[in-house]
């Protein structure tokens, strides 16, 4: 058998291999929330799980453990979403105003201890689960007066023994030119979610490190160097686009500063982008 017969054969048996691996593999649907109701009693919380699917929006209404027996006007919506561009009774909603989102979480009995993790918002939020408040960013209000934003992640423990998980998700927006959250909720294990979190921080500031000690570098190398314009260029680069790594999406430096100037910590998210 020559070469390129053998070579023939060695890959048509890799692809039958990996033909016969896929057909053996079994598929597990992920659970999503129907009817702003999730089942996990199944779930066995190996990995952690976003809490996706139909929720409960109740616009311009502050839904919570103090008025929840009170009738609310709610609507199904896909979460998580942005309730600007959401239309209801024919109109589209504005970026500005507040509503909530609720959804009912069904756990199974298990001895692990969960945690759920609660992204940033836009622009302020407070999470009220079996009616209390677990987790908070900013001043959520009904109007601009006394209004304050923040973005910062939280989590926190679900109590042991829990089978039913009730949340209300307050948020309220007069700053931003989007309105409600893009961001999934999460519940799972809290050993795994707390390395998970360690890991995308670690990274972030290891890159960060990286980019600004590296554009520190460049710019010490063109100016005791021959002056070129494409090192100071690439040197202010990295040092700019330093904080795109450690000042958005996991906003470690929210973490690390949690009495940051919102509209300081917006402003460079955004000039840093079209500075870079």
């Amino acid at each position: 058998m020559n070469i390129k017969k053998y070579a023939l054969v060695t890959w048509l048996a890799v692809i039958c291999c990996t033909v016969a691996i896929a057909a053996s593999a079994t598929y597990v649907a992920v659970p999503v929330a129907k009817n702003g109701v999730i089942d996990l009693r199944n779930h066995n919380f190996s990995e952690s799980i976003n809490i996706n699917g139909q929720w409960i929006f109740y616009w311009q209404q502050l839904v919570g453990p103090y008025n929840s027996n009170t009738p609310h006007n709610g609507i199904l919506v896909n979460f998580p979403t942005l309730w600007n561009g959401l239309i209801i009774n024919g109109k589209e909603l504005p970026s500005f105003g507040y509503g909530t989102y609720g959804v009912t979480i069904l756990l199974p009995k298990t001895s692990r201890q969960l945690r759920m993790s609660m992204p940033d918002v836009y622009s302020a939020y407070r999470l009220y689960v079996n009616g209390k408040l677990m987790a908070q960013n900013g001043t959520v209000t009904t109007s601009p007066q006394g209004f304050t934003a923040h973005w910062q992640y939280k989590a926190f423990d679900i109590p042991p023994n829990t089978d039913t998980l009730k949340l209300y998700l307050q948020i309220a927006n007069f700053v931003h030119s989007k309105g409600g959250i893009k961001k999934p909720l999460t519940i799972g294990d809290k050993a795994t979610m707390i390395l998970a979190r360690d890991r995308a921080e670690a990274i972030d500031l290891l890159l960060t490190g990286c980019l600004f000690m590296g554009g520190l570098f460049f710019l010490g190398l063109y100016f005791f160097g021959n002056r070129d314009k494409a090192i100071l260029l690439f040197s202010l680069y990295s040092i700019v686009y330093s904080y795109r790594i450690i000042g958005i999406d996991n906003y470690v430096l929210h973490t690390l500063l949690p009495d940051i100037n919102f509209f300081v910590a917006m402003r460079l998210e955004y000039i840093t982008l079209f500075t870079g």
